[in-house]
This record gives C-alpha cells, structure tokens and sequence, in this order.
C-alpha cells in the first residue's frame, strides 16, 4: 500500500522529473554499449578476413643454420592491435614453433586475434606488397650492347668502310627467342600448380624459404620448366620480406656464407636472380662476393634489374659469370590486357635483338594472359625457350653448363 505521503513524494514534479531523467540517462548508456559493442565486432571482423595493406611484416634476420627448415605455408599468424598513434597491426609468425616477439609501443592493447591464415588466401596485390618492393616499368631495349658499340650513320657503302670487327656479335638462330622468368615460385602452392599447369618451357624462379621445396619443384620440373633461385637481397626502401635477405649490413664473408647455404638446399640450380635487390645489386664490393659464389659452382646470374645502378654485370663480367638481365616487367599490374600488352612488348624486342627476357610472377592474370599468349607463339614464329639457352648464347666465352 502506498500511503498519502509516498503518494505525494512520486507526484511531486521535480522528483517525476528526476526519475524521467535518469531513465533517459540509463536508456543511452545503454544504447552507447550497444554501439560500441557493435563497432568492436565489426572491427575484429573486417580484421581476421582483409589482410589489407596495414599488415607489417617483423624483421626477422636470423642466422641461415635456423632457417633450414622454415616452412612458410601454412603460417600462423598472432596479431595484437595496440592503441598507440599509428594503430599497427604486429604479427608474431611462428618459425618452426618459435615466435618472434615484436616490441610493443603501447602496452594496452584492446583486441587480440588468433587465427591460421594460408598464404594463398591472401590476393595478388597483397601478395605483391609483401613479396615485393615497387619494381620499375621501363622496358630495357639497349640488348646489352658493348660500351664500344657504334651505329654508323653516314650512309657509305659497305664496301668503303673499313671495319674491324673486335667481336662476333650473338647469333640467336632464325627464329627470335624469348624467355619468360615467374618470380616468387613456392609461396603460393595454388599459384604455382597453376604455372606448372601450362606445360611450356617457362623458368621458374623459387624463392629460398618456401614449404615442401622438393615436390614443388619436381612438379614445375615435370612440366617442363627450367629452375633458378630466387635470393631476396636487400631493398631501397626497408621491407621485413625474407627470413635470409643478403643486406649490405653483412660483410662479404657472411654474404658468402649464406648466399653457398642457400645453394646446398637447392642443388640443382642453373642460375640465380634477385628478389627485390634495388640496394644490394647497387653494391659493388657485396656482389662481387655474391659473384665469387657464383663462379665457384658455375652458375649463371640474371638481373632483375630493380635499380639502374646495379653493378651485377660488372662484377660478373671481373669473376667470370654469365651475366643477362630483363628487359620487360609483365605484370606490374595485375590486368590481363596490360599483361597482353607487356608481352608484345617483349615480342618486339625479341625480333629487333634477336632475343628478349621478361620476369613474371604467379598472378592469377600472369596465369590466365600466358594461357592465352603461348598458343600463338608458333604462328608468330618465335620461340620460347628456357632461361639458360639464351644465357650461353649470350656468354660464348664461359663455360656452358650440362
């Protein structure tokens, strides 16, 4: 029962007043937890499924003798969100079960996920910025001509000059050929089963840190392609890419040192290209040493040419490597008709020179532009051939290899 006097208290205006606004006040904060609660959810959703392009990756320079058995795929993937300024994703991958902890600016951190991603459910751009820095567009059409090489442009008759030959240039055969290197083989098992798929004599270039290396490559050997290594060097622009980069922080020893592991693990090699390299290749004393590894187990080295400062022909040319380097990029773009486009690019050039190399890699549009291309190289009369044809043409003086 309520009584005359808690009657008279509820009806009083300024306490009705009061309740309706402390329930107003019970009703937002409520509707804010709500919010926020909803917020959170799709943040960690947006998180765990778009590996977008605020993922970090961690430097991870270890010693080679750690990294014989890394298995990149698939990997694990821990990743704290810390509130601090920039709000960046650190990802602890997990080497063989051994996680590499990562400083943290800000110790209160707001979400955790955890969760096992493999590498081919990331997409070709994200794949690109992570395994890649930013690669040149120019086509190189110089053909590597000799720095004594001159045009003459006065228009006498051939029988009135008087000229000295000092080197027979490079004969190629009556059909231009063309060789088609794919980078970054070995990351993405789907992706690499799909080069392997096309069955022509492409060069496959296999990074040194992948998973299951020996069935990968038998199936791309079994398809017919040609294998190199690909080695990460070191990058202009700072990239934690590559559990066994070759920086210029090594000295030329240690360069050595690793650079002859990587090789022990893939022994059937031809030849080698840099993976990134725009700092290294520009270095000469750190090639030289790369070189002198080269010439010891008589492979060749193909310049991918991601800084016109590279000394690589040099220092091969002083230790006695062959030496060619790319002329065409094909898919800076991931975009079928650009792709199209870059390969006529190389078409061209293999008919002015006699020859041309391009470096793709295992984009799903790579895929799709080179099923389309390879039918027609026969009725185009030109010839695909594996890397190494062409560097023995193109190194008469060095020994060929087997």
């Amino acid at each position: 029962m309520i009584n005359n006097q808690q009657r008279s208290y509820f009806a009083s205006p300024k306490k009705l007043f009061t309740l309706k606004f402390l329930g107003f006040v019970a009703m937002a904060v409520a509707s804010l937890a709500l919010l926020v609660i909803i917020i959170l959810s799709q943040k960690a959703s947006v998180l765990k499924n778009d590996h977008s392009d605020k993922l970090w990756m961690p430097d991870f320079q270890k010693k080679s003798s750690v990294l014989n058995d890394f298995e990149f795929y698939p990997h694990k993937i821990s990743s704290e969100i810390h509130s601090d300024a920039g709000k960046r994703l650190y990802i602890t991958q997990m080497l063989n079960g051994v996680s590499l902890k990562l400083p943290q600016t800000d110790e209160n951190a707001y979400l955790f996920l955890n969760d096992t991603y493999s590498v081919d459910d990331f997409s070709d751009e994200y794949l690109a910025k992570i395994y890649e820095e930013e690669l040149p567009e120019e086509i190189l059409d110089d053909a590597s001509l000799p720095k004594d090489y001159h045009i003459y442009a006065r228009h006498k008759p051939v029988t009135q000059m008087q000229i000295e030959v000092k080197k027979k240039p490079p004969y190629f055969g009556s059909v231009p050929l063309l060789a088609v290197v794919i980078d970054d083989m070995g990351v993405s098992p789907k992706r690499s089963r799909a080069i392997s798929s096309l069955q022509a004599p492409l060069t496959a270039s296999f990074l040194t840190y992948i998973k299951n290396a020996n069935q990968q490559i038998a199936l791309s050997k079994n398809s017919g392609q040609e294998i190199i290594l690909h080695v990460p060097m070191e990058p202009k622009i700072h990239q934690d890419t590559a559990p066994d980069m070759l920086t210029t922080a090594m000295e030329p020893q240690e360069i050595q040192e690793r650079l002859r592991d990587m090789l022990e693990r893939f022994p059937d090699i031809r030849g080698i290209n840099n993976h990134m390299g725009s700092k290294l290749t520009a270095d000469k004393v750190r090639m030289q040493a790369v070189m002198k590894i080269l010439e010891e187990k008589q492979i060749f080295f193909l310049d991918s040419k991601t800084s016109a400062a590279s000394v690589a022909e040099e220092a091969a040319a002083e230790n006695g490597v062959a030496y060619a380097h790319r002329h065409v990029f094909l898919d800076n773009k991931n975009e079928f008709d650009y792709i199209t486009r870059q390969l006529q690019q190389t078409e061209k050039i293999a008919r002015k020179h006699g020859y041309a190399i391009a470096i793709g890699h295992p984009k799903t549009q790579t895929f799709e532009a080179l099923r389309a291309w390879l039918p027609s190289l026969e009725e185009k009369n030109i010839k695909l051939v594996h890397l190494s044809e062409i560097i023995n043409i193109l190194n008469p003086t060095i020994e060929k290899q087997p």
